[in-house]
């Protein structure tokens, strides 16, 4: 198993991803949790809303055992 020096390199790396903020993943979620009113432009996102944007995007075969990308591009493969 490699020593703590192996993974200094992965400290200070950064990603960004640009995504617009679109109404229909919220619409979604509202259907899903049968709210009566579907959600308009410009209002606040539900608790964890968030999590219905910039979520990664790969292939298949790119994915790990826990359904997340594979680690070790970005994060370290521990």
């Amino acid at each position: 198993m490699p020593g703590i020096e192996e993974y200094r390199k992965w400290i200070g790396r950064t990603e960004v991803v640009t995504q617009p903020a679109e109404l229909w993943p919220v619409c979604g979620l509202y259907a899903v949790l049968d709210k009566a009113e579907p959600p308009k432009i410009g209002d606040t996102l539900p608790p964890c809303g968030h999590w219905l944007y910039f979520t990664p995007m790969v292939g298949q075969s790119k994915i790990g055992f826990d359904g997340h990308p594979e680690r070790g591009d970005f994060l370290p493969p521990i």
